[in-house]
C-alpha cells in the first residue's frame, strides 16, 4: 500500500476582514464558541488574533483567527511565510458601505500578498442573511460578484448557518495550493474528502 502524503502543516491563519459592524468578531466566536452574541471576550492576543484547535475530516488543526477591524492592523500585522493563509472578507447584507468596500479590502489583501509564492484564497462573505426584510445590498449585485468569479458565501452568524462551510472551504483551498506547489510536474495530486 503506498504511503498517503501528509500535508506540510496544520496550522492555518485565516485573516477575518470588513467593515464595521459586519460580524467578524461575532463569526470567530460563533465558531469557536458557539456564541451569538458572545458573551465573554475571546482570548485575544496582543495581535488580534484567536488560537482555536479542532478536528475536520479525522485531521488535527490549529486555525490563528487574526480579526482585522481597520487596514492599518491588517499593514501592521507581521505573517510569516509558513504559515498557509486565507481571507474571508465579510460584508452585511444591510449595510450598503459594507458591501462597496469588498473592493477596497481585496485590493489591500492581493497587493498585501503580491509578493508571496502562494496563492492566498480571498472568499467573500455575505452576514445577516437572517435579516432579509432589512436587505440594503441587491441580490444582482452580489450575483454579479459570483459571475465574476468570486466566492461569495451567505451566512447568518446568528442563525449560526454557513460558517462551517466556510471555514472548510478556506482550508480546502488552502490544502490545494499546498499540494499544487509540492507535487512533482509528473504526478496527480488530489483532495479526496
Amino acid at each position: 500500500m503506498p504511503k498517503q502524503q501528509l500535508l506540510p502543516s496544520s496550522e492555518y491563519r485565516i485573516l477575518v476582514l470588513g467593515d464595521k459592524a459586519v460580524g467578524k468578531t461575532s463569526l470567530i466566536a460563533r465558531y469557536v464558541r458557539n456564541e451569538f452574541p458572545y458573551q465573554k471576550r475571546l482570548h485575544i492576543n496582543s495581535d488580534n488574533s484567536t488560537i482555536y484547535q479542532t478536528i475536520i475530516d479525522g485531521t488535527d488543526y490549529t486555525f490563528i483567527f487574526c480579526d482585522i477591524s481597520t487596514i492599518s492592523e491588517f499593514e501592521k500585522l507581521k505573517l510569516s511565510d509558513t504559515i498557509p493563509t486565507a481571507c474571508l472578507i465579510l460584508f452585511s447584507i444591510t449595510d450598503e458601505k459594507s458591501f462597496t468596500q469588498l473592493n477596497f479590502f481585496y485590493e489591500t489583501i492581493r497587493l498585501k500578498f503580491s509578493n508571496q509564492s502562494l496563492h492566498v484564497p480571498i472568499l467573500i462573505v455575505a452576514n445577516k442573511i437572517d435579516l432579509e426584510h432589512d436587505r440594503a445590498v441587491k441580490q444582482e449585485s452580489i450575483d454579479k460578484l459570483k459571475s465574476s468569479g468570486f466566492d461569495v458565501y451567505d451566512i447568518s452568524i446568528k442563525g449560526n448557518v454557513g460558517i462551517g462551510d466556510v471555514i472548510y472551504t478556506a482550508v480546502k483551498h488552502l490544502q490545494y495550493d499546498i499540494l499544487e506547489k509540492i507535487k512533482p510536474d509528473t504526478v496527480c495530486a488530489c483532495i479526496i474528502t
